[in-house]
């Protein structure tokens, strides 16, 4: 797919030469919707499914400047627990922290295995956007 979207005309290329598990969203840039859920460390969410999700994403893979990774798509339809609000996060490219102004979670267990990143093994935990999940009310005893 990347051979063919630097060497093929777009009208020839299969799904635009998105790569598997094609995830592009249809919305425009700027026009992707957000959720509040309020959600907090030790909270169980379910992970929507790839469907659902891709339903809020833009063009390209982007939700309000998140991208929703290939990586995360095998979580997909699964239960979790919330690790943590992400706030603030140190950008590799440039060495600056970034502060977060929205909705950014990391779940408990879920972990980039690497299945299309060439074989990376560094186990980041992906960012999540409250939209991307469903709060699941937990029973008491």
């Amino acid at each position: 797919q990347q051979i063919s979207r630097r060497r093929l005309p777009k009208f020839l290329r299969f799904r635009d030469g998105q790569t598997y598990p094609f995830i592009a969203g249809p919305l425009d840039k700027g026009q992707t919707p957000s959720a509040k859920l309020g959600l907090q460390p030790g909270d169980l969410v379910r992970i929507k499914s790839k469907d659902e999700i891709v339903k809020t994403l833009d063009r390209t893979s982007h939700n309000r400047g998140l991208s929703f990774d290939k990586e995360q798509v095998k979580y997909c339809g699964r239960t979790a627990r919330v690790r943590s609000r992400v706030q603030k996060l140190l950008d590799e490219e440039t060495g600056k922290m970034v502060h977060i102004k929205s909705d950014c979670i990391i779940l408990e267990g879920v972990t980039c295995t690497s299945d299309y990143s060439r074989l990376c093994p560094r186990g980041i935990y992906p960012y999540w956007r409250e939209i991307w999940l469903e709060k699941i009310s937990q029973v008491s005893d």
